[in-house]
């Protein structure tokens, strides 16, 4: 099974660096994985967030790592999307239309369908948060 040894290796490689806490890291990382090359989320990130990917990347981390059960299931998800995207042509949007579509059919059963659309809502209230905050992260260092 590819996501819990993509998780682990990447968990091993950025324990190893100094900074943020490894979750922390490697959420953050997941997030660079699905949005690096978006023109859509990077423009909807610049236009309704006021920040870059790097600024929303590192403010969702530090959002969601607070609750570990959330945590894991974003790990999951996102690691999923990333995975998704890989070699493709896939936005973030289509790779997680493609995630739903492995959920539905069964390929994917670590989270549901409920649990991907919770992190959607995740990350749309964190970028609806930096823009009240004038493209600032809102959680506390």
């Amino acid at each position: 099974m590819r996501t819990p040894f993509a998780i682990t290796l990447s968990a091993v490689l950025l324990g190893g660096c100094f900074g943020a806490p490894p979750n922390e890291k490697l959420l953050a990382g997941l997030c660079q994985d699905i949005f690096v090359g978006d023109t859509e989320v990077i423009g909807m990130l610049a236009g309704e967030a006021g920040t870059d990917i790097d600024t929303y990347c590192n403010c969702y981390a530090a959002s969601i790592v607070s609750d570990l059960a959330k945590t894991s299931v974003h790990k999951d998800v996102l690691n999923e999307i990333a995975v998704a995207r890989e070699g493709t042509m896939r936005g973030a949007e289509d790779a997680a239309g493609h995630v739903e579509e492995l959920i539905k059919s069964g390929e994917i059963d670590t989270f549901t369908e409920d649990q991907l659309d919770a992190i959607g809502e995740d990350f749309q209230r964190i970028s609806e948060a930096m823009n009240e905050n004038g493209g600032a992260c809102p959680v506390a260092d």
